[in-house]
C-alpha cells in the first residue's frame, strides 16, 4: 500500500509540474514568452580528466524547468509571494517551476546488503517553486573618497596641482560625480516539495545500465536499502543572494550598448530541510557578454527566463538596442538591430564553499526514517569545497513588432567537489561530474 501511495504522489508531482506551466503560458500575454530549460547531471559527462568519470557517488540528476517573469502570481507561489512582501523594495524579477529527480549510490550497487562505510542509496523526486526578487541599493564609491582625500591633502600642504590633478579635484564639484552608485541585488527564494524512497531510482538506473551505459550491473539490488524506503515526503526551503561585483567594458561604445567582456558576482545563502547548510561563492565570466545577464546564469532557476532581463529598459539606455542609440546619436551602428542574431558566448568559473550541517541523503531524515542503512552522523564532512567551470552559447533575438524576446541557449559544465564524508573504512573521494543544459523560449 505504501509503495503504491509513493508512486501515486511521485507521478502527481510530475503531472503538476507539466500541466501548470503549459496552462499558465497560454493564459499570459503572448508578448512575454517564458523559457523552458532541460538540465542533466551525470558522472559520465565529466571529461577532464576522463579517468574520473566513474559511476560511483552521484549517479545522475535531471530536471525540467519552466521560467516566466509573472509566474509568481500563480497560486502555487503564494508562500514565496508572501515572503517577498516583507520588503517593500523587492521587485519580482522572474519565477520558475521545476520537476526533477536526483540519485546517489555507493560503488557496489548489486549487493542486497548495505555497503557499510560507503554512502547509502538515495533517490529524491521533487517539485520546485522559485522566485527571484530584484532590489537596488546604493554603495559608496571608493574612488570618490580616494580623490577627496588626495585633494584635501594637496590643499592643506599648499601644493601646486598639475593639470591632471586639477581635473580630478574638479570632479568633486561636478553634480554628476556622486559618492554613491546603484547596485543590483537579486534575492531568490525556493521551496522544494519532494519525496524520498520511491522505486524510480531503481527503475531508471536499471534501464540506463541495460540500454545507455552497458557494462554496469543491470539489477541494482541495493536500492532495497535506500534512504526512507517506501516513500517519505520531504521539504527544502532555500535562500540565495546574488550581487554583481563589476563589469569590464572594452570601450565606451560597448558600455553604451551594454556589452562587456568580463564580469564577476558573489553568492551567499543557505537552506533548511533535507539539506541544512550555509554557502557562499564567487562567480566570473569572460567572453562576449550582455550587461546585466549575470543573474540569468547565477541567480538560480528562477532567473532563467529571457523576458525578465529587460526590467530596466525604460530607465537605462544601456539596455536599448543599438538602432535606438543611433537615433539619439550615442553610437554608430553597422547592424540594423543590435539584438538580432547576436549571441552571448562566454566561459565561466565558480568557487563555492558550503558548510553542510546535515545531509539527509547520508544520515536520513529527522522525523521520517525507515532506513535499513544510513551513515554514522560523525562521518559526513561539514566543510565542502566545489570548483566549477563551463561555457554558455546563448542567443536572444528580438521578435517582429512588439512581441518580446526569443531565446535559446546551451550550457555545459564540469564540477569538482571535495569529499562529502570520511568513514575511515574507505578512502575519502572527490566527486566529479558533468552537466549539460538546453534552454529555449516557450510562447
Amino acid at each position: 500500500m505504501r509503495k503504491n501511495t509513493a508512486a501515486f504522489l511521485s507521478y502527481t508531482l510530475l503531472a503538476i509540474s507539466l500541466i501548470v506551466p503549459f496552462n499558465y503560458s497560454h493564459a499570459q500575454n503572448m508578448r512575454t514568452p517564458g523559457s523552458f530549460f532541460i538540465q542533466t547531471d551525470q558522472d559520465y559527462l565529466f571529461k577532464f580528466p576522463a579517468s574520473r568519470n566513474e559511476d560511483r557517488n552521484y549517479t545522475q540528476g535531471t530536471c525540467f524547468i519552466y521560467s516566466h517573469k509573472d509566474l509568481n502570481d500563480f497560486f502555487f507561489f503564494w508562500p514565496i509571494k508572501k515572503i517577498g512582501e516583507f520588503d517593500a523594495n523587492f521587485t519580482p524579477y522572474s519565477s520558475s517551476v521545476a520537476v526533477g529527480g536526483t540519485a546517489f549510490t555507493p560503488l557496489i550497487i548489486d549487493s542486497v546488503n548495505p555497503i557499510v562505510g560507503d554512502r547509502p542509496f538515495a533517490f529524491l523526486i521533487y517539485l520546485s517553486t522559485s522566485t527571484s526578487f530584484h532590489k537596488q541599493k546604493s554603495v559608496t564609491r571608493r574612488r570618490y573618497y580616494c580623490i577627496e582625500k588626495k585633494c584635501a591633502k594637496y590643499e592643506s600642504e599648499g601644493k601646486k596641482l598639475t593639470k591632471c590633478q586639477e581635473k580630478k579635484c574638479a570632479k568633486l564639484d561636478d553634480p554628476s560625480f556622486t559618492p554613491y552608485k546603484p547596485v543590483d541585488i537579486f534575492h531568490t527564494f525556493t521551496i522544494n516539495y519532494g519525496m524520498f524512497g520511491t522505486q524510480l531510482g531503481y527503475e531508471f538506473q536499471s534501464f540506463a545500465h541495460k540500454h545507455l551505459v552497458p557494462g554496469r550491473p543491470e539489477d541494482p539490488k541495493g536500492w532495497n536499502t535506500q534512504i526512507s524506503l517506501g516513500g517519505v515526503p520531504t521539504l527544502l526551503l532555500e535562500y540565495n543572494r546574488f550581487r554583481p561585483l563589476f563589469n569590464l567594458y572594452p570601450c565606451k561604445k560597448a558600455k553604451d550598448i551594454g556589452r562587456n567582456i568580463l564580469d564577476a558576482g558573489w553568492n551567499l545563502g543557505g537552506s533548511v530541510g533535507y539539506y541544512d547548510r550555509l554557502f557562499t561563492g564567487l562567480y566570473g565570466r569572460v567572453g562576449y557578454l550582455k550587461d546585466g545577464n549575470q543573474a540569468r546564469w547565477n541567480g538560480g532557476w528562477a532567473s532563467l527566463n529571457s523576458a525578465s532581463f529587460q526590467f530596466r529598459d525604460n530607465n537605462d539606455n544601456r539596455y536599448e538596442d543599438c538602432e535606438s542609440l543611433k537615433k539619439k546619436e550615442k553610437c554608430k551602428c553597422k547592424t540594423r538591430n543590435f539584438l538580432k542574431n547576436v549571441p552571448e558566448i562566454f566561459a565561466y568559473g565558480r568557487i563555492n564553499t558550503t558548510f553542510m550541517f546535515r545531509n539527509s541523503m547520508l544520515v536520513g531524515q529527522r522525523i521520517y526514517r525507515n532506513n535499513q542503512y544510513m551513515m554514522d552522523k560523525r562521518w559526513p564532512n561539514t566543510t565542502l569545497f566545489e570548483f566549477e567551470w563551463g561555457g554558455v552559447i546563448a542567443f536572444d533575438k528580438k521578435r517582429k513588432g512588439d512581441e518580446g524576446i526569443s531565446s535559446w541557449a546551451i550550457q555545459f559544465r564540469s564540477v569538482y567537489r571535495s569529499p562529502e564524508f570520511d568513514s575511515k573504512i574507505f578512502d575519502p573521494r572527490w566527486h566529479y561530474f558533468g552537466s549539460l543544459g538546453v534552454l529555449f523560449s516557450v510562447r
